[in-house]
């Protein structure tokens, strides 16, 4: 009986109880049909996939959070960089130069208003974190300043 009760990881070679392998179903003989690979090793490989598909797919990916992120797609990305010639729009610098840590390219940002979601310009790095915190120090500033308006 205590065999029935475990079952061999074909990844990692453990032996392991078998509540620990995934069933592809909701029958009663689900530990004759649990899979051979632990939740650990199922869990590693899926990431191991996604790493994959993530490196051969990188425009896929890319159209995929500008839509999630501002419900822009990667041609109407790539439309708004050519009408803006590829620069930033504030420090007009080249949105192919390479970050001088990294050494990686540097696609220009969706910068947007957070409150509204519209959608402004594409900046650099610097210049969006930059309009961040002039936003957000501005729009203190203006609380106060309205604060003495009476």
């Amino acid at each position: 009986m205590y065999a029935e009760l475990k079952r061999m990881c074909k990844a990692c070679k453990v032996e392991k109880e078998v509540s620990l392998f995934t069933s592809s179903g909701n029958s009663s003989s689900a530990r004759s049909r649990a899979r051979n690979y632990c939740h650990g090793c199922q869990k590693k490989e899926g990431v191991r996939r996604a790493a994959i598909y993530r490196k051969a797919h990188p425009e896929k990916i890319r159209d995929s959070k500008l839509r999630s992120l501002y419900g822009l797609s990667l041609e109407q990305y790539d439309t708004r960089l050519k009408a803006q010639h590829y620069v930033c729009a504030i420090c007009n610098k080249d949105q192919n130069r390479k970050n001088g840590v990294t050494g990686k390219q540097e696609n220009l940002v969706v910068d947007h208003n957070h409150v509204t979601n519209q959608i402004r310009d594409l900046l650099c790095h610097k210049c969006n974190l930059e309009v961040g915190v002039v936003e957000l120090h501005l729009n203190r500033i203006l609380d106060y300043l309205n604060k003495f308006k009476k």
